[in-house]
């Protein structure tokens, strides 16, 4: 109803500080899970696109997660970021009018913000972002109308970082490759 008369959606987010070895299979498993997670609602619509920021200052970004498989696996830049964001409109029970639901998940790789910051020197320009989020490895931002599904994609999306496994440095240049 708050949402109805002022037209604001409220939002929560959840902060991940553990290293991480994140792998292609990694995203495509997170992003089944919750594609599994929201099949229990009325979705009307959905769209998502997955950006990943590479060392470079590039960036490529995707509509369909068999474009991003087969994009970043032949590339060999390089990843310093991945965002994946989901915009849902859902229709929940009683509720007639469709509810506007944006995930964005975002996933940093530490080696390359160390890799960047050596062969840059000690003042190189971060993108904003990084300089925000660089003491964490992930962020989950989920803006919604309805609490309690907005809990339940996070439950999702904190499950899948639980079951990560953690990364080590003799990983490192696979990590800073892939992410």
């Amino acid at each position: 109803m708050h949402a109805e008369l002022t037209g604001k959606a409220e939002s929560i987010s959840s902060y991940y500080d553990d290293p991480i070895h994140l792998t292609l299979d990694d995203i495509e498993n997170m992003h089944h899970r919750l594609m599994q997670t929201w099949e229990q609602y009325r979705v009307e619509s959905s769209t998502f696109t997955f950006t990943i920021y590479y060392l470079r200052n590039t960036k490529d970004q995707f509509t369909t997660f068999e474009r991003l498989k087969f994009q970043v696996s032949s590339g060999a830049e390089p990843v310093e970021s991945v965002l994946l964001k989901y915009n849902l409109l859902v229709v929940l029970p009683h509720v007639p009018k469709p509810q506007a639901y944006i995930i964005s998940v975002r996933v940093i790789s530490r080696m390359a913000i160390e890799r960047r910051m050596r062969e840059g020197g000690p003042f190189i320009p971060l993108p904003r972002f990084i300089k925000l989020l660089a003491q964490h490895t992930a962020s989950v931002e989920i803006e919604y109308i309805d609490y309690s599904v907005a809990r339940a994609l996070l439950a999702t999306i904190d499950d899948w970082f639980k079951v990560l496994p953690p990364f080590t440095r003799q990983q490192g240049n696979e990590m800073a490759t892939v992410i």
